[in-house]
């Protein structure tokens, strides 16, 4: 192998290597995100308020959402995402800190009843009568309150139960240690009516707690999907090169091979094969970009671009072109393959043309916000920096990936022609070259000494004059 020929070999390897390595480290600069999100998520229980409200959920989903906002240009969508959940923060701020203090004047009273049951020395102070006057403001706790969606409900049918002994206790016993044990039954059931509270009013909010948890789980989830949505679009212009090039490229260069040697069958074989592997790929490509747009004349353009190579599988098994052949039948086949191709790909061109102008042209002064999401996408793609080192690249990796495809071929022909001259002749492919070059050297003199045979058109070989040993022994 030549220094030529490695060098072009290492070129369309360091190529298709540079363009994965490329999207790699674009992955990666994204990485710090994740980072960040895992470091808050270790920290985030000190950021938690009595254990309800989500202060680390709505942090963990404004810093997800300002992270997408910076890795690209804000969209009307990652604004409105932002917008809603500073609201929500908000909101349960004011539901926390407002229901706090929005009790009424027999739930006060009750409380402050309570307290002093709970944290004074009751004694004999507390009679008969200030154990119904209690209980006879338990009217105020409902039994229970249940929150849809909630992970827990409320329960108050403690302070009820306790009433409802303790009025017993005084009916059954109304001598001074009935008296005792009615109080100190009541104060059980007032040991967690500050908690109830407390959780009643300044978790009347609970609803929406819980709502909003699992709205700021999705936040997350949306905000990582997008970032890894941009982060797929930009490897696009390192990935979408090599693999739209490098198929296209040695099957063009099988097409050539074939006209070359029309008695080899190996670019036949890729030819009927390549396509098969070559369309389906390029159509997943394709797809992403009719996702985003969803028309029909595009649909249509594209899958015509995408399966265009197809035509050299139907005209190459037509035409039998894994066979051995003539230099006709090559060029015969090589054309009819051209003319159906560029057929297709002018259609193609032509309805993706005519979407770029009607669709734009006609909904450009129409487009609503919905489209303005799917118009950050698409002007990710447009650049014009962009579009030049897409199709640059392209061009390089198909002009490289065909010289390259081409001289593996015509190698492994040569190779496989000099084992077959081996199994005929029992010699190897430079003894043969020796004697043909001998057998040339040979006829050279014969005609130097000869002149007159040189108009002769039968003289091509020695072998033509057998009559003439003094000319074979040179």
């Amino acid at each position: 192998m030549t220094w030529r020929r490695s060098a072009l070999y290492i070129v369309v390897v360091f190529s298709f290597f540079t363009a994965i390595f490329q999207s790699v480290g674009l992955v990666a600069t994204v990485q710090f995100y994740y980072e960040v999100r895992d470091k808050a998520e270790d920290d985030g229980t000190t950021l938690d308020i009595n254990q309800r409200l989500p202060f680390y959920e709505y942090t963990k989903a404004l810093a997800a959402i300002t992270l997408a906002r910076m890795y690209k240009d804000a969209s009307l969508v990652l604004v409105l995402m932002e917008a809603t959940f500073v609201a929500l923060m908000w909101l349960a701020l004011w539901e926390m800190f407002h229901g706090y203090y929005n009790y009424d004047a027999d739930e006060i009273d009750l409380m402050t009843r309570c307290d002093q049951l709970v944290y004074t020395d009751a004694g004999t102070e507390y009679n008969a009568q200030y154990v119904s006057a209690t209980c006879g403001l338990v009217g105020v706790v409902p039994l229970e309150v249940t929150y849809a969606n909630a992970t827990r409900n409320l329960d108050g049918g403690a302070i009820h139960r306790a009433c409802t002994d303790a009025i017993k206790l005084l009916a059954d016993d109304s001598s001074e240690k009935g008296e005792e044990e009615a109080v100190a039954r009541l104060t059980e059931g007032c040991q967690d009516l500050d908690k109830f509270f407390q959780a009643f009013h300044g978790g009347s909010g609970q609803e929406m707690d819980d709502t909003v948890d699992r709205l700021t789980m999705l936040a997350e989830k949306a905000a990582d999907l997008v970032i890894s949505i941009l982060n797929a679009i930009s490897t696009i212009q390192y990935l979408l090169p090599a693999a739209v090039s490098i198929a296209p490229a040695i099957l063009r260069g099988a097409l050539t091979v074939k006209t070359l040697v029309p008695q080899s069958s190996l670019p036949g074989m890729f030819i009927l094969m390549l396509p098969w592997l070559y369309c389906p790929i390029i159509w997943c490509l394709y797809s992403i970009v009719f996702q985003f747009v969803g028309n029909i004349v595009l649909l249509i353009g594209l899958l015509l671009l995408a399966f265009a190579p197809m035509i050299n599988y139907f005209v190459g098994q037509l035409l039998r072109v894994a066979e051995p052949m003539d230099e006709q039948g090559a060029m015969r086949i090589l054309k009819a393959i051209a003319m159906y191709t560029n057929c297709l790909f002018v259609g193609a061109y032509v309805l993706i043309m005519v979407f770029v102008v009607f669709h734009y042209s006609a909904s450009t002064d129409e487009m609503d916000k919905t489209m303005e999401f799917k118009a950050d996408f698409q002007e990710s793609l447009s650049g014009f920096r962009s579009l030049c080192t897409i199709l640059v690249s392209t061009v390089a990796n198909y002009l490289f990936t065909t010289l390259a495809g081409a001289d593996w071929m015509i190698g492994e022909i040569v190779a496989q022609r000099h084992f077959e001259l081996w199994l005929e002749t029992g010699h190897d492919v430079q003894y043969i070259v020796k004697s043909i070059n001998r057998q040339e050297k040979i006829t050279g003199r014969t005609l130097e000494m000869c002149p007159h045979l040189k108009s002769r058109d039968s003289i091509h070989t020695l072998d033509a004059y057998p009559d003439f040993p003094e000319l074979h022994g040179g």
